[in-house]
């Protein structure tokens, strides 16, 4: 091998050596810094239960169930609902609270 190219090899290692140093640094700081953000979320209990709310909507959104809005005073609307879309597997429905009811 050439001088220019073992030059230029060492350089390489030398570069990536580097960068995995500071990602390691940047992977070890990542739990401390989430821990932070999580307790200034906490301290605030109105901003807490929005943003766990947010995850929650998410997290439904994400697994595509099948989700159907029923006023609060809905009458027998629910009942007619839930039994027209169960299968023979399906729970009973719980009576909606006037929040939207999902079904998997």
């Amino acid at each position: 091998m050439p001088d220019g190219a073992n030059q230029v090899c060492i350089l390489t290692s030398t570069a990536e050596r580097k960068a995995a140093i500071e990602f390691a640094k940047a992977a070890a700081m990542r739990p401390r810094i989430v821990g932070e953000a999580l307790n200034q979320v906490a301290a605030d209990p109105e901003v807490e239960g929005a943003m766990f709310e947010l995850l929650e909507i998410q997290k439904i959104v994400e697994s595509k169930a099948r989700i159907t809005s029923i006023p609060e005073k809905g009458g027998i609307l629910p009942e007619l609902v839930a039994s027209s879309s169960r299968s023979p597997k399906s729970p009973t429905p719980l009576r909606p609270t006037g929040k939207a009811t999902v079904q998997t």
